[in-house]
C-alpha cells in the first residue's frame, strides 16, 4: 500500500478485497498529510457522495441576480469555462440541480432558496440570492 507497509500485510489486503485496500491506502496518504480525523472525515464523506448523498460541506457562491440560467451557475461554480461547455454538460447530462437532472440548456431558476449543484458524479456547490 504504502512504503511503509509490510508487503505481506498489503498483499493480504489486496487480496481479500481490492476496495477495502483502496480505503486502508487513502486514509494512510490522508493520515500522512493530516491528521486521523482528516481521514475518518474524508472516508465518511466519500461513502456519503458514493450512495448518493449530498455532503455536508461543499463550497458555496452567492448570485446577485434573482434569476439564473444554468449556464450561469455552471459557470459561477468553475464547473464550465464558457456557455458552450455549459451547454455541453447539460446536454450531456451531467448536472443536476437540486438531485433533478437538467436536461434543457435553457432552464432557468429562480433563486428564492439555495440550490445544490451536483455536477459529475462527485462535485457540488451550493448557490445562494445575494440581495
Amino acid at each position: 500500500l504504502t512504503t511503509n507497509t509490510e508487503k505481506h500485510v498489503a498483499e493480504k489486503l489486496i487480496k481479500e478485497d481490492i476496495r477495502n485496500a483502496h480505503f486502508e491506502y487513502a486514509r494512510k496518504i490522508v493520515t500522512m498529510y493530516h491528521d486521523e480525523s482528516s481521514a475518518n472525515e474524508a472516508e465518511k464523506n466519500y461513502k456519503m457522495v458514493s450512495e448518493g448523498k449530498i455532503p455536508s460541506q461543499m463550497p458555496v457562491y452567492t448570485f446577485k441576480n434573482k434569476e439564473a440560467s444554468i449556464c450561469e451557475l455552471l459557470k459561477l461554480a468553475g464547473f464550465a469555462t464558457s456557455n458552450s461547455e455549459a451547454r455541453r454538460h447539460v446536454l450531456g447530462r451531467a448536472v443536476k440541480l437540486n438531485g433533478d437532472t437538467i436536461e434543457n440548456i435553457d432552464f432557468k431558476i429562480i433563486l428564492d432558496s439555495p440550490v445544490i449543484i451536483k455536477f459529475g458524479k462527485n462535485r457540488f456547490a451550493k448557490i445562494l440570492y445575494d440581495n
